[in-house]
């Protein structure tokens, strides 16, 4: 839900970059836990525990995508945290990379989210 209240500043920044930064902020503790989990059952994978083993390698192209969805979105949310402490001075060459990472990490999400279609019910 949060992530689709931070898609929906993006047309009304200027007005809404408080709610943005706030809602962005909202997000790193989730983020994180996202990334610690997956990081973890891929570890568990890699290092041959049976139970991950068992449960098999997520298709190939999900492997391959996965680099990509992580290193945008550590793109995204750093610039982001930099654009932050930055400050509206500095900050030029940031906001290209946060809107050139938003635009990396757009296109990665939706083939992710479409390599999950087929997993619901």
């Amino acid at each position: 839900m949060l992530l689709a209240v931070e898609g929906a500043t993006i047309p009304f920044l200027r007005p809404l970059l408080t709610v943005h930064i706030f809602v962005g902020m909202l997000l790193l503790g989730p983020l994180a836990l996202k990334l610690a989990s997956t990081g973890y059952r891929f570890a568990r994978f890699d290092t041959g525990s049976p139970p991950y083993r068992r449960k098999g390698p997520p298709p190939w192209a999900m492997r391959v995508l996965a680099p990509g969805v992580v290193l945008s979105t550590l793109a995204l949310f750093g610039t982001g945290v930099a654009l932050l402490l930055a400050g509206p001075d500095d900050s030029v060459q940031l906001k290209f990379l946060h809107k050139a990472s938003f635009i990396a990490w757009f296109a990665l999400m939706a083939v992710h989210v479409l390599g999950h279609i087929l997993e619901l019910p």
